[in-house]
């Protein structure tokens, strides 16, 4: 088992999950939280959770494969998962 020496002492590797995957799974984390807190302040907030699990070639896959995929895609796009406005 790999861990984060430092507090919070966060494991980031065991034998069953590699670090990327662990990686990828914590930022999927963060970034549901950022969202749903935003997404309280939005009135239309449930309809664009519908469109955007209910509509298109998203409609194939889980709601949670397409946050999934949205959460890497943010990650590529701005390289972090904290600090970014709402609008953008």
């Amino acid at each position: 088992m790999a861990y984060n020496p430092q507090p919070p002492y966060e494991i980031l590797q065991t034998k069953l999950i590699e670090f990327r995957h662990d990686a990828k799974l914590r930022r999927f984390a963060r970034h549901w939280t950022s969202w749903a807190t935003a997404a309280t302040s939005i009135e239309n907030q449930p309809v664009a959770v519908e469109r955007g699990w209910s509509e298109g070639p998203a409609a194939a896959h889980s709601p949670f494969s397409n946050f999934l995929r949205w959460s890497e895609w943010l990650h590529e796009r701005a390289g972090r998962g904290d600090g970014i406005a709402l609008v953008r």
